[in-house]
């Protein structure tokens, strides 16, 4: 439960699938919480951050989490996991061949395509999608473009299906009517304006929308760019912009 989006997918759907009824069960495999959810236990299958990982171990983990994940669901009686990200994706799948029996449904956040550059770390994530996410029950994808990207990685196309991340409009609401703190800011009559909202770390490529944003700009002076974010790369990325 990081400060990602796909973990704020699951903290939003945790409280309605309670709310409808369901029983759920939610299991992490690493202890790094960022997102709470009211009244829910969260069960873990490590105290592993996610820091000062290497490749090597993590590839290692898959199995060793796959295991564990196996004997959580034997021991509470689940018959289906909803798995989020590739490496959690990767152990559902993984648990299942292991002999756990449940069904198995992955929910994917990424373009697969992002291995392609990603040395050999990336063509190993590569072949796991190849190998495991076709052994799946059901793959569900927010975008029709990441879905023909899974078919091109072998995953048929009667198991994907498309369903938009989830949003609590009501919450935003009520964070809409709240007063700003800090420093505020002010929109400008005759300004258009460009936001991006996101981590800054690599993958959500924000250095490449400063580099297009400086291009446009230098003959559309009423554009502004907002970037809302934080992360590993703000000093360079302001870098960047200087």
């Amino acid at each position: 439960m990081t400060e990602g989006g796909a973990e704020k997918a699951v903290a939003t759907l945790q409280p309605e699938y309670q709310r409808q009824g369901a029983e759920v069960l939610l299991l992490c495999m690493e202890k790094d919480d960022v997102h709470k959810i009211e009244n829910t236990k969260i069960d873990y299958l490590s105290n592993q951050t996610g820091a000062n990982e290497g490749a090597i171990r993590k590839f290692i983990s898959l199995f060793v989490f796959a295991h564990k994940l196996k004997k959580y669901v034997r021991a509470n009686g689940i018959r289906l996991v909803q798995s989020h990200i590739y490496r959690a994706n990767y152990v559902n799948v993984l648990a299942a061949l292991l002999g756990s029996r449940h069904k198995i449904q992955l929910v994917n956040h990424g373009i697969p395509e992002q291995y392609a550059r990603g040395g050999l770390a990336g063509r190993v994530n590569q072949r796991l999608i190849h190998w495991l996410y076709p052994r799946a029950d059901q793959v569900v994808c927010p975008s029709q473009d990441m879905i023909e990207s899974l078919q091109k990685m072998g995953v048929a196309k009667n198991k994907l299906m498309r369903v938009p991340n989830p949003v609590d409009v009501e919450a935003i609401r009520e964070q809409g009517s709240e007063p700003v703190g800090g420093e505020t800011f002010e929109f400008q009559q005759g300004k258009q304006y460009l936001i991006s909202i996101g981590r800054l770390e690599p993958v959500k490529r924000t250095g490449d929308i400063i580099e297009a944003f400086a291009r446009l700009a230098a003959t559309r002076p009423e554009l502004e760019l907002i970037i809302l974010g934080s992360g590993a790369q703000e000093e360079s990325l302001r870098d960047r912009i200087k």
